[in-house]
């Protein structure tokens, strides 16, 4: 690893601070900051060992159907496969 890679990593880890888990943002915002003061060092892979070494959060997922859209089919189909029906 050279020199201007673990300063790099170094300044990523001072402004992203000594946190247990971060946020995707936060990591692109520091490996852009790194970046512009060494643009010789690797984005992708100063953002993956940076991956390595935080647990990245986040956001929930949401279900963007309604429930008028659902339709049941388990009962019909399990009727439908009574003799091939395993589970």
């Amino acid at each position: 690893m050279n020199d201007n890679y673990q300063v790099a990593i170094e300044i990523c880890q001072s402004i992203i601070g000594r946190k247990a888990s971060v946020t995707d943002n936060e990591i692109n915002n520091a490996v852009g900051k790194a970046t512009m003061l060494y643009p010789d060092v690797g984005a992708v892979k100063l953002k993956n060992d940076l991956l390595s070494m935080y647990s990245v959060k986040i956001d929930t997922f949401q279900i963007l159907e309604g429930r008028e859209r659902r339709e049941p089919w388990l009962k019909d189909f399990r009727a439908n496969q009574k003799s091939k029906w395993e589970f």
